[in-house]
């Protein structure tokens, strides 16, 4: 057994002193007396030195291996400027002049006009090979010429449905992709191999570990792909440090395609991996793009409101025979006209399924119509939401968001009137999209919602005053609702026995901090299992 004694516990029945733990599961919480009393001869003991407890984080929805793999190629994540990109890009195109194919990912929207990217750019470094780079918001592609002939586009090639190729005043391919169109780019990439995957698993859960996470959902993962073949290996192998919770991929463009794969699947729970539960629709794209749906039209372009993926008919009938298949549905959704498609699949799921347990979340929520607020309620639509993002960034705010939105961008983000409405908001990194996934980074931004070198109390620095959560909520976001998100809370996401030892301990007691400062805070240990998997004076 192992005794945590000493402390500062936030368990389910309030603040307590210690806990004892046999094998994965907690045992008991209580004064240091009571868990003492409990303990047997050869117990392991962990003084705390007063130090706070918290359950352990949970990421409710972030692309860590893959991200992780494609930053192994051209990483553009620490670049802003299109300069920076294009010396990246230099620079290991020098590096490597064998490769017969050269991808990356990292690049933002800000950096570049309305087009985007232009093709001319990476042709000036590489026109022999093809060049593919995904944004940081894995929404665009920029393209060299080679990659766009490769990939058999001609400036006569219309938009797929759901996506939109750039062009130049001539009728000219730019060299920018969006949503749908990017696929069309993406699929000359080789998929990376399992050894691949299972060294990006690796790195990406000790990077989670060391920021408190014993919980992640990965809502990106094809059926039979060679990510969920990595997953299942290192579970099979017992290297998984943390939980994993996975939604199968779903086409858009080839719903049939899709619901094949899931009808050879099957619920799959066996030590920390959990598959077969949940399937990942995109609704929209991104407000950066101009590809989020919206009710009423972007502010610079008039009568375009952003393009669906989904024709509403084909949106019931996937999610009716999702439903059907006993799969639960996670939502891609950023605009409100995505928000309201997403209420419409789900009544006529119900009409035609009937009610049962579901678990249906909808991640992201940028911009929500208060006027759908009680059908999400009457729907018990849950959200996984980013906190990370509630701030007015540079170039992005003054710069897309404004111009884009109008007044809407003040209301972006409402979690707090998610959590007024009763509804369960988890969060989540979207990782790569966030670069540091620390959960009290995103409390802190949700609480004041300004950057952490801003003012928080200027209001012309702050985000939708009205839409501060408390640190209580944020802790739930990243806890328990994260675990109800994912469909674990059965095993985690509060310190009460019977449940995994799932912990964080943390250097400062972040209810004792200001919440500007709780992003300078520190994860102290991190136990999974049972098991110590991070340690601040070296790692496990």
């Amino acid at each position: 057994m192992m005794i945590l004694y000493n402390g500062k516990i936030y368990s389910k029945d309030g603040f307590c002193q210690a806990l004892l733990i046999d094998g994965k599961n907690i045992v008991a919480t209580g004064s240091n007396e009571e868990i003492r009393a409990m303990a047997g001869h050869g117990d392991k003991y962990i003084d705390l030195e007063g130090r706070l407890v918290l359950p352990g984080f949970v990421d409710s929805h972030a692309h860590g291996p893959l991200s992780f793999e494609q930053k192994s190629n051209i990483d553009l994540y620490a670049d802003e400027t299109k300069e920076e990109y294009l010396k990246t890009v230099e620079d290991f195109v020098k590096a490597h002049p064998d490769k017969r194919m050269y991808s990356g990912m990292g690049w933002l929207n800000p950096a570049f006009d309305a087009l985007g990217p232009d093709k001319e750019s990476l042709d000036r470094i590489c026109d022999d090979r093809p060049v593919i780079l995904r944004s940081g918001d894995g929404h665009s592609v920029w393209a060299n010429s080679k990659a766009i002939e490769m990939a058999g586009i001609t400036d006569e090639t219309p938009d797929p449905d759901g996506g939109t190729i750039e062009r130049n005043e001539d009728g000219s391919t730019h060299g920018t992709f969006r949503d749908q169109a990017q696929e069309i780019m993406l699929a000359l990439i080789p998929e990376p191999t399992v050894e691949e995957f299972l060294e990006a698993i690796e790195g990406f859960q000790d990077m989670m570990v060391s920021y408190g996470h014993t919980a992640v959902f990965d809502p990106l993962v094809a059926f039979d792909g060679n990510l969920n073949k990595a997953y299942r290996r290192m579970n099979e192998e017992g290297r998984l440090k943390m939980k994993f919770a996975l939604a199968y991929s779903s086409m858009p463009e080839d719903p049939e395609g899709s619901l094949e794969g899931y009808r050879k699947g099957r619920p799959l729970k066996n030590g920390k991996l959990t598959e077969g539960t949940f399937v990942k629709v995109f609704i929209d794209g991104v407000v950066e793009g101009g590809t989020a749906c919206l009710k009423e039209d972007y502010c610079n372009q008039e009568g375009y409101c952003g393009r669906p993926l989904w024709s509403q008919d084909t949106l019931n009938d996937f999610c009716a025979e999702v439903d059907r298949l006993g799969y639960d549905l996670h939502f891609h959704v950023i605009g409100d006209a995505a928000v309201q498609q997403v209420i419409e699949a789900m009544e006529y799921v119900k009409q035609e399924n009937g009610s049962r347990a579901r678990n249906t979340v909808a991640a992201h929520m940028q911009i929500v119509d208060p006027a759908d607020y009680d059908k999400l309620k009457e729907l018990d639509i849950r959200v996984s939401s980013n906190p990370y993002w509630f701030v007015k960034a540079p170039g992005y705010y003054e710069d897309i968001e404004l111009p884009f939105l109008g007044k809407r961008a003040e209301t972006e983000y409402p979690m707090k009137s998610f959590f007024d409405m009763g509804l369960v908001v988890s969060a989540g990194s979207d990782y790569a999209v966030t670069p540091r996934p620390y959960p009290m980074e995103g409390i802190q931004l949700a609480m004041l919602r300004t950057l952490p070198e801003e003012d928080h109390l200027d209001p012309e620095k702050v985000l939708g005053a009205a839409e501060k959560i408390t640190l209580e909520q944020g802790l739930d976001a990243f806890t328990l609702n994260g675990a109800v998100t994912m469909g674990i809370s059965d095993v985690t996401g509060s310190l009460e026995a019977g449940k995994c030892a799932d912990i964080v301990v943390m250097e400062q007691d972040v209810f004792q901090t200001a919440p500007e400062k709780l992003f300078e805070t520190n994860v102290y240990m991190t136990i999974s299992d049972g098991e110590i998997v991070y340690e601040k004076d070296g790692r496990k």
